[in-house]
């Protein structure tokens, strides 16, 4: 799975446990819903600085736009570039 699409659905799973929508978050950043829709559904690419700003509007750390830190979560699965296997990540948040 690609880092962008796991952002992508990492940052609409926070959306949802927040009872926020995409328009909120845009709001929040003071950019366009189109700008957050970009991003979110057609994997436009985003910036380190950007991702540090989402982190901050939807009140989590950057490394929860990547992979859930809930205990029971399942772990996030990475395809490897060189043999395509997949590999599975445990994320601690310890």
């Amino acid at each position: 799975m690609k880092q962008d699409l796991i952002f992508s659905l990492r940052v609409k799973e926070i959306l949802k446990e927040k009872k926020l929508t995409q328009k909120d978050l845009a709001a929040r950043l003071d950019v366009s819903p189109q700008y957050i829709s970009n991003i979110l559904n057609a994997g436009a690419g985003v910036s380190v600085n950007a991702l540090v700003e989402f982190a901050k509007a939807l009140d989590v750390e950057f490394r929860d736009l990547f992979a859930s830190t809930k205990d029971n979560d399942s772990p996030i699965g990475v395809v490897c570039p060189h043999c395509g296997k997949t590999i599975k990540i445990n994320v601690s948040a310890e």
